[in-house]
């Protein structure tokens, strides 16, 4: 409910448009689990989806995530990119992510924009835009792009293997 202060007085309480405002977001977000639970004893990726339910709970047009998934394990990483994901996709929310994961915005951008220290900068297509010349040039590495399919989807991956020359 916190996502909802704003839209309350100076000293007004949540009242039950708030509460099921909330519990609505809760159970779209799949946090339900975590109603009674302390911020302060929830795991990175349980508090990122809070975060998101937070701001999702305005039903805003846009939305923009600093580096959502930084620091989570594999499965809260998914968690959190399959709901940016439904976002963008199934809701119409517009979503900008910031990531220093280039995997990460192949799995789910439709469109991407790169920049380096150089001053160089990348944009259009995110599968055009995240290629081996582009992120080895922005990251001083070499990489390989490689392609695996898995459950009838075609998944496109980063490998670093060396620094630049």
């Amino acid at each position: 409910m916190m996502g909802r202060s704003s839209h309350l007085g100076l000293f007004e309480q949540p009242g039950t448009k708030e509460i099921e405002m909330a519990e609505a977001m809760m159970e779209k977000t799949g946090i339900t689990h975590l109603a009674a639970k302390d911020c302060n004893r929830m795991s990175g990726g349980e508090l990122q989806m809070v975060l998101i339910a937070r701001a999702l709970i305005n039903e805003p047009k846009l939305i923009i995530l600093d580096e959502p998934e930084t620091g989570l394990d594999f499965h809260n990483q998914i968690l959190v990119l399959n709901m940016v994901e439904k976002l963008a996709h199934e809701d119409g929310i517009s979503a900008i992510m910031n990531t220093h994961y280039p995997t990460n915005a192949m799995r789910i951008a439709d469109e991407a924009f790169m920049m380096n220290r150089n001053g160089d900068r990348f944009y259009g297509k995110a599968a055009d835009i995240l290629n081996e010349e582009n992120i080895s040039k922005s990251f001083d590495v070499n990489v390989i792009v490689d392609e695996v399919m898995y459950n009838d989807r075609k998944l496109r991956s980063i490998i670093p293997v060396s620094l630049a020359e």
